[in-house]
């Protein structure tokens, strides 16, 4: 089996994993297992909901690495809340996407253009390309959810 080079986020970490490694699964768990120690893990291709199964004769690949299979994402906005279910894969993007299009808040051109996601009492938008998985860390007492406010602040001009 070939040698690829992996970048993973894993859930809870602020950066990224990297490493060298056969394309199986084992291969790629023994890479995350000092930072998932305990339950099942769960991989993505990045922002794909699919589980990875193998890197198709690519040279490198991106992942997501996370206890949670499902993540229920909860989005307030003015005085509602709409509520999907993505994988940890799902970038912080691929939910903005969803909040402002027909599913979620139904913003208009404007708006939408302007809308940004934020954790809850956080005074800067959360970076787009970072998947939702490394935002918390999965715990076994308690559904696996993730609470954002959307806003259409302008964060341009600090």
């Amino acid at each position: 089996m070939s040698v690829i080079k992996v970048q993973i986020e894993v859930e809870g970490l602020p950066n990224a994993v990297t490493g060298e490694v056969s394309g199986s699964i084992e291969a790629i768990l023994e890479l995350v297992h000092p930072y998932l120690s305990s339950g099942e893990i769960f991989i993505f291709e990045r922002d794909k909901p699919e589980l990875f199964e193998h890197h198709r004769d690519r040279c490198a690949i991106a992942l997501v690495a996370h206890r949670a299979r499902v993540v229920l994402v909860k989005v307030h906005f003015e005085h509602r809340t709409e509520h999907h279910e993505f994988a940890p894969s799902a970038t912080v993007q691929t939910v903005l996407r969803w909040a402002v299009g027909h599913h979620g808040f139904k913003l208009d051109e404007n708006q939408a253009a302007k809308a940004n996601l934020m954790l809850p009492g956080a005074s800067e938008p959360l970076v787009r390309d970072i998947a939702i998985g490394t935002l918390f860390r999965h715990d076994e007492s308690r559904p696996c959810e993730l609470t954002l406010e959307l806003t259409l602040k302008d964060f341009t001009n600090g």
